[in-house]
This record gives C-alpha cells, sequence and structure tokens, in this order.
C-alpha cells in the first residue's frame, strides 16, 4: 500500500502533535486519550470490553483467575501487571 501524499502526510502530523484528529471535511475534535498511561492497545481494548480500568480488572486474585475471567493466558496478566507497577 502506498504512503499518503506528502501534504496529507504533513497535515497528520501537524494534527496529531496538536492532539486532534479529523472527523469530516473542515471539522476536527481533540484525540481520546488512553484512560491508563503506558497501557497497550490489548489493555484498553480490555478496558472498553468490560468496561472498567485495567488496573481494576487486573490488580486482585491470582494470575490464573484473573486470566480465565478475561479469557487471557496467565503469563499476559503477570506481564501486565509488571508493566503497570502492580507487582
Amino acid at each position: 500500500m502506498a504512503k499518503p501524499h506528502f501534504a496529507r502526510r504533513t497535515q497528520d502530523q501537524i494534527l496529531d502533535a496538536r492532539g486532534l484528529r479529523r472527523t469530516g471535511h473542515g471539522h476536527l475534535e481533540p484525540k481520546t486519550r488512553p484512560s491508563t498511561p503506558g497501557a497497550t492497545f490489548a489493555m484498553r481494548f480490555i478496558e472498553e470490553k468490560f468496561s472498567a480500568p485495567i488496573r481494576e480488572l487486573i490488580a486482585n486474585g491470582s494470575n490464573v483467575e484473573v486470566a480465565d475471567f478475561l479469557g487471557l493466558d496467565p503469563s499476559t496478566i503477570s506481564k501486565w501487571r509488571l508493566r503497570l507497577g502492580l507487582r
């Protein structure tokens, strides 16, 4: 797939630096910020799926219990806890 033209890439870089995104012709909105700093895309996906902050979802219980509840591997929960400073 080809890259967007230079002008479009430059515009997108400027909007990204200012924290804006296009929502239509001539319309801009602020970008939504991740709810948890340091969260990966998968963590944000789980937050949206369960409508709760990832820290609350993985804070209590063993890795196996939390993994079974979320449908993930226990090693993933262990890595996420380490990444978020929960262990």
